[in-house]
């Protein structure tokens, strides 16, 4: 049996919680029916907890329940894609179909006491984090990871690549201890690598203007690092890093290149 289809009730249980969210917010009132039924997924959903697939990640990485809830929150959009446009919905101004930590205290009712427990799962020393399940991608948004996915959905992690026109996939091994290179050099290259991972932040929560890119032109004789440098970011960000041909991209003919 597909693993999103045996967590139908996870998904479930989040969309009546958004849909109890958004009628208290308009202040009308929730129907019996509704509020019988979440209370029948939640029993379903701590029998599915008690189960594969839930029980190998829980029991791998010691999850609590509030571990769970986040989880399930975090891969609910991977898994039913509509429950991304809720979570979009229920967050005014933020574009992301993840849901924020407050979002989710929102949906879940969470008291002051439940919700200080709450942030605390979020700290970097916490399971979620310390076993990379999932990523902060901006000042207030956890996207899951590979690994999470592949526990609960069964995706592979294993990405597939793209077959790119007179583009070859090149190892990338590199790590920032490894490179040798100028003190300025270096601070530009983290700069890009920061300008990269809070592009999301600067566009979406500060308001920047979308420029295109991320682009970056390394220069200098052969020898220098300019093709370690690009494994060295193609590795901290965990993507493919391609070596691109241009003579089996350009073509003689005027005109043609643009078809290729």
């Amino acid at each position: 049996m597909n693993s999103s289809v045996s967590l139908a009730a996870e998904w479930e249980r989040i969309d009546l919680l958004g849909a109890n969210l958004a009628a208290a917010r308009r202040g009308t009132r929730i129907p019996d029916e509704m509020g019988q039924r979440l209370g029948t997924v939640q029993q379903q959903v701590q029998k599915l907890r008690s189960q594969s697939p839930w029980r190998g990640v829980i029991e791998q990485y010691r999850l609590d329940p509030l571990d769970q809830d986040i989880l399930a929150c975090s891969v609910a959009p991977e898994a039913e894609p509509r429950l991304g446009w809720m979570f979009q919905e229920l967050q005014p101004g933020i574009t992301s179909t993840y849901p924020t930590p407050a979002l989710i205290r929102e949906m879940f009712l969470m008291s002051a006491d439940e919700s200080e427990a709450f942030s605390q799962r979020l700290s970097t020393g916490a399971p979620l984090l310390q076993n990379s399940l999932i990523e902060r991608r901006s000042a207030d948004i956890y996207h899951p990871t590979s690994r999470v996915c592949s526990g609960l959905l069964g995706w592979s992690t294993t990405p597939v690549l793209p077959q790119l026109p007179g583009a070859v996939e090149t190892p990338a091994t590199g790590s920032w201890d490894d490179l040798v290179l100028p003190s300025h050099c270096i601070r530009s290259l983290r700069e890009f690598m920061l300008w990269v991972s809070h592009r999301e932040l600067v566009v979406q929560e500060w308001q920047g203007r979308v420029s295109g890119g991320p682009v970056a032109l390394f220069s200098g004789p052969s020898g220098t690092g300019k093709t370690f440098a690009a494994e060295v970011l193609a590795n901290t960000f965990e993507r493919p890093l391609y070596r691109v041909d241009l003579g089996l991209l350009v073509s003689k003919y005027i005109g043609e290149t643009e078809k290729i």
